[in-house]
């Protein structure tokens, strides 16, 4: 933060994060990161499409916030059933702190 704006994860359509995922558009924004609806390219199944979050840049350094993260990966990866968005994978590249997820098409839940 040099020019004392938020610098956040913003990928371009089209754009490949950690060699694997290319993004297709943004989907949503929140308080901890951007989640964008991506294309795993390492993937040969019809499940191709994932939800990518990408933790904000500037949380990396707060402790409470990467312990959040980190828990809620730990949490996702031993727990699964049809109600419940399941966790793929989990990556640190360049600096970038990204959860991939199921994508799951439709509205968003902050209409409810």
């Amino acid at each position: 933060m040099t020019d004392g704006k938020l610098r956040l994860p913003c990928f371009d359509e089209g754009h490949v994060v950690a060699e694997r995922y290319e993004i297709l558009e943004a989907v949503g924004q929140g308080t901890t990161g951007t989640v964008y609806r991506a294309r795993d390219l390492w993937c040969d199944t019809d499940q191709e499409i994932v939800a990518l979050k990408a933790i904000h840049p500037h949380l990396h350094s707060d402790r409470q916030i990467f312990g959040r993260v980190r828990r809620e990966v730990k949490i996702l990866q031993q727990i699964e059933g049809r109600n419940l968005v399941k966790l793929l994978d989990y990556i640190e590249d360049d600096g970038l702190l990204l959860i991939s997820l199921d994508y799951v098409d439709g509205p968003s839940l902050d209409r409810y």
